[in-house]
């Protein structure tokens, strides 16, 4: 993705595409707040950015952005934006199909001069729908919707393809619809260090009725769930719960988990790589209760960080050997140009 000089044209919303991107920010993040997610909501996630910058495994990442594919960030320097600090946090909230999800993004200031800039694009418009002052742009020929919030120091911008979700989720931040209430259903909640919480309230159609075998047997018999990825105390946590339809769908689904964990186990060994990443899987706890399959994994930061480091000197050295052919070829029709333009 290329990002214009603020001076020109841009022919893609950065701001749409960041919030999408799971990573960054500073202060004032805080859990997943229940009061903004409507109640119509069958899934809702939450990154917690401030916790993923402060993390070991968070810096891990950033220090190898090239090898993330996260270098576009850099980009938002062009509007005075440093990610690390100027973002908080994102929130997810999705009721339908993907298209439909509204993105809800705090941050500081620094976000208003690329907002600002947005309302320049050639076909950026303001509109009014059900009461809200709303900007609308064209982003390759597909509008998009959104608002920004200001109070004192912090931004909280709302982001969607459609404006009549967008509206419903401001009518719920304003207090004018009912939001979603805890749930009671006994599955994961965000614990101390939380970076990445997962909250499904009902299986999405799209991933119920995947078309992908794999997706189906792993996601096609579950109706509720949550994913609570942080870190703590030095340590790298996930717990994840989910709901079927039937204790014999559970247990069908953990055998499923336990084979593909004990799959990644020895693909890794056999290649030699990844050795913490094999401690980890070995580790990892996967048991089903009634109706409900539970996964943890309790995982040493400073392994984690290793893991990491090792992926990205992998995909590092593999785009270098990518690459090799390529400058091969180049170098080969620029000799083949030189002798052709020797004298006979």
């Amino acid at each position: 993705m290329r990002y214009a000089h603020p001076r020109r044209r841009l022919h893609r919303s950065p701001l749409l595409a960041l919030t999408l991107a799971p990573v960054f920010a500073h202060s004032l993040a805080a859990p997943l707040d229940r009061a903004i997610v409507p109640a119509t909501s069958k899934v809702a996630v939450h990154l917690d950015v401030e916790a993923l910058a402060q993390s070991q495994v968070g810096k891990a990442i950033m220090e190898h952005k090239a090898a993330f594919n996260l270098e576009g960030l850099n980009a938002l320097g062009l509007f005075g934006i440093e990610p690390f600090r100027d973002f908080k946090d994102i929130t997810v909230l999705l009721a339908s199909s993907p298209e439909q999800a509204v993105i809800v993004l705090r941050a500081t200031p620094a976000i208003d001069a690329l907002w600002n800039h947005l309302k320049t694009e050639p076909h950026a418009k303001a509109m009014s729908a059900e009461g809200y002052d709303l900007l609308s742009w064209d982003d390759q020929g597909t509008r998009k919707y959104g608002i920004v919030r200001s109070k004192a120091e912090l931004r909280t911008a709302y982001l969607c393809n459609d404006w009549e979700p967008l509206v419903a989720a401001l009518k719920v931040a304003d207090g004018a619809s009912p939001a979603q209430a805890p749930s009671t259903g006994g599955q994961a909640a965000p614990s101390k260090g939380s970076i990445l919480y997962f909250d499904v309230r009902d299986l999405p159609d799209f991933l119920r009725n995947s078309d992908n075998d794999n997706a189906q047997a792993l996601f096609g018999g579950i109706r509720s769930g949550a994913i609570d990825l942080g870190e703590s105390s030095d340590q790298l946590s996930a717990d994840a719960s989910a709901n079927f339809d039937s204790a014999q769908a559970a247990t069908d689904t953990q055998q499923v988990a336990q084979g593909l964990a004990a799959f990644g186990r020895m693909a890794f060994k056999s290649q030699n790589q990844f050795t913490t990443l094999q401690n980890a899987l070995k580790e990892l706890k996967i048991t089903a209760d009634g109706s409900r399959m539970n996964i943890s994994l309790k995982w040493p930061a400073a392994d984690a960080v290793a893991a990491i480091q090792e992926l990205a000197k992998q995909k590092e050295n593999g785009d270098d050997a990518a690459e090799q052919p390529k400058k091969a070829k180049k170098a080969s029709k620029k000799e083949t140009a030189k002798e052709s333009k020797k004298p006979a």
